[in-house]
């Protein structure tokens, strides 16, 4: 299984809105909006269901460009 880690970035696939792993626990990570006004609370098993991608903290800024 893959663990997501805080910073880590994950773009939803509906909205293409970006989310920064906030806080983890042994099952579940709270995700923020970059602009801090959304939060979710999901089961890590359910991420794949949630994310297009996977992005890495340092390369959230070139994401954000396009």
């Amino acid at each position: 299984m893959v663990r997501f880690e805080q910073r880590e970035t994950l773009k939803y696939r509906s909205t293409r809105r970006i989310f920064e792993v906030k806080k983890r626990t042994d099952q579940f990570l709270i995700l923020q909006s970059l602009d801090g006004l959304t939060q979710v609370l999901m089961e890590e098993k359910n991420i794949f269901d949630f994310s297009e991608m996977t992005l890495k903290a340092d390369s959230r800024t070139s994401e954000m460009a396009k």
